[in-house]
C-alpha cells in the first residue's frame, strides 16, 4: 500500500500487474497459511519498504528515525523466526548505507548501516529473551535444528558412498554406525528427510549418539568426503529450488487443521469449508507454471534488481537490496535444506513480486537525464 509513495505515481502497468498477482497462489493462497516462513517473508519485505521510505525522506528527521526503528523491529522479529534470515538483515544494512552514501559520504553511510545493524541484533536478542519461557531452560531450537541437519548429511553420505566407514560414530557406538550404513540407502532421499521415518530403528540410534560424536562425524564427512557431501547438498538444493515435482513439495494447504491438542489450546476447530474446497480446486491449476517456480522468481528478481541499480535512486537501491538479499537467502539453503517444501523459499517469491510491482509503478526512463520522470 505504501509503495506508490516511494515513486509519487502509479502507472497502469502496476494496476494490471496487481490484478495478475491478486489471483496468484503467491498472494491468494500462501498469505492465508499460518506458517512461520510466510510471517518471515512479510516481515523482511515490510522492513525493506520502511528502510526505502527512510532514505527517500532522509531530511525529515523524526519520520526517518521512526521508520528505521520500525524496520529494525521487523527485522529483529524476522531473525527470531529464521536464523539464516541474518543474510537479509545484513543486506538491508548494506542497502541503507549505499542508498545514502552519494549524498552523505562513505563514513556517514557506514556509520548508519552498521549502527542500524547493531540495533537489529540487540532487538533480536531482546525479543528472544522475552519470548522464551524461563521455566523451559535454555533455548535449544538452534542446536536441535543443527543436529537434524547433521543426521541428514551423515546418512546421505553413507547412502551415496558405501565405503564410508563412519569411524567417529563407530568408535563410540559401533551398533549405531553399523545400523546407519545398513539402512542409509533405503531411507535417504534428496527430496526430504522425512523418509527416515521408514525405519523404526534409525531415528533412535541417531538421537542416542552423543551430540559431540555426531558433530565430529559430520565435520569429518564434510572435510574428508567432500565430493559425496557436495553432491548430496546439490541434489537437496535442486529439490528445494527447482522443485522438479512441485506437487511433492507441499504447495497447497487449505482449511484449518493441526494436532488436536494445539487446536484445542487455540480454541479452534478443524474445518474444510466449501470456500476451502474451492481454493483447493483452484490452486492446482498453477502447478507447473511460473507461479510455483522459485527459479522464475529468482530470474525476475535479478532482472528487476539490475534495472533498479541502473536508475539508482535511493529507494531503488533499497528495493534492489531486497531482491539481491532474497537471492542470497535462497542460496543459503544449499547448506541447510532438509526438504523441498515450497514455503522455505517463499521470501524469494514475495520479494520478487514486490520488486516487480515497485518497478511497474514507475518504469525507468533511461532516455531522460538521471532517469528523470516525464
Amino acid at each position: 500500500m505504501t509503495l506508490p509513495g516511494l515513486r509519487g505515481r502509479a502507472s497502469w502497468w502496476a494496476a494490471a500487474l496487481v490484478v495478475v498477482l491478486a489471483a496468484s497462489p503467491t498472494l491468494v493462497l500462501f498469505q492465508g497459511i499460518v506458517w512461520k516462513d510466510v510471517l518471515f517473508a512479510n516481515f523482511v519485505v515490510a522492513g525493506f519498504v520502511c528502510v526505502a521510505h527512510a532514505v527517500l525522506g532522509w531530511s525529515r528527521v523524526r519520520r526517518r528515525w521512526l521508520q528505521l526503528l520500525v524496520s529494525a523491529v521487523l527485522f529483529a522479529l524476522a531473525m527470531s523466526i529464521r536464523q539464516n534470515g541474518l543474510v537479509m538483515v545484513v543486506g538491508a544494512a548494506a542497502s541503507l548505507g549505499l542508498a545514502i552514501q552519494p549524498a552523505r559520504g562513505v563514513r556517514t553511510a557506514w556509520a548508519w548501516g552498521l549502527g542500524w545493524l547493531a540495533m537489529v541484533i540487540l532487538l533480536a536478542g531482546l525479543a528472544g529473551h522475552l519470548a522464551h519461557p524461563r521455566a523451559a531452560g535454555a533455548d535449544k531450537a538452534f542446536a536441535t535444528g543443527l543436529r537434524i541437519l547433521q543426521h541428514y548429511d551423515v546418512v546421505a553420505v553413507a547412502a551415496r558412498d558405501p565405503a564410508t566407514d563412519l569411524a567417529v560414530i563407530a568408535a563410540a557406538m559401533p551398533q549405531a554406525a553399523a545400523l546407519i550404513k545398513a539402512q542409509a540407502a533405503s531411507v535417504y532421499s534428496p527430496e526430504r528427510i522425512d523418509f527416515f521415518d521408514r525405519s523404526q530403528e534409525l531415528g533412535p540410534a541417531l538421537w542416542k549418539t552423543p551430540a559431540s560424536v555426531m558433530r565430529a562425524q559430520w565435520l569429518e564427512v564434510v572435510q574428508h568426503q567432500t565430493g559425496a557431501y557436495l553432491a548430496h547438498r546439490w541434489d537437496a538444493f535442486v529439490w528445494v529450488f527447482f522443485t522438479p515435482e512441485p506437487e511433492r513439495c507441499l504447495p497447497i494447504f487449505v482449511g484449518v487443521t493441526g494436532p488436536a491438542e494445539k487446536l484445542a489450546g487455540l480454541d479452534l476447530a478443524a474445518r474444510l469449508s466449501p470456500k476451502d474446497l474451492a481454493l483447493g480446486r483452484y490452486a492446482p491449476a498453477y502447478l507447473g507454471t511460473p507461479a510455483y517456480s522459485h527459479a522464475f522468481f529468482a530470474i525476475l528478481a535479478l532482472v528487476v534488481a539490475a534495472l533498479l541499480l541502473v536508475r539508482r535512486e535511493p529507494p531503488d537501491v533499497v528495493v534492489a537490496g531486497l531482491l539481491l538479499s532474497s537471492l542470497a537467502f535462497a542460496a543459503s539453503f544449499f547448506a541447510i535444506s532438509i526438504a523441498c517444501d515450497c514455503r522455505y523459499l517463499y521470501a524469494l517469491d514475495l520479494a520478487a513480486v514486490v520488486g516487480a510491482l515497485y518497478l511497474a509503478l514507475d518504469p525507468p526512463r533511461f532516455g531522460a537525464p538521471g532517469g528523470a520522470k516525464t
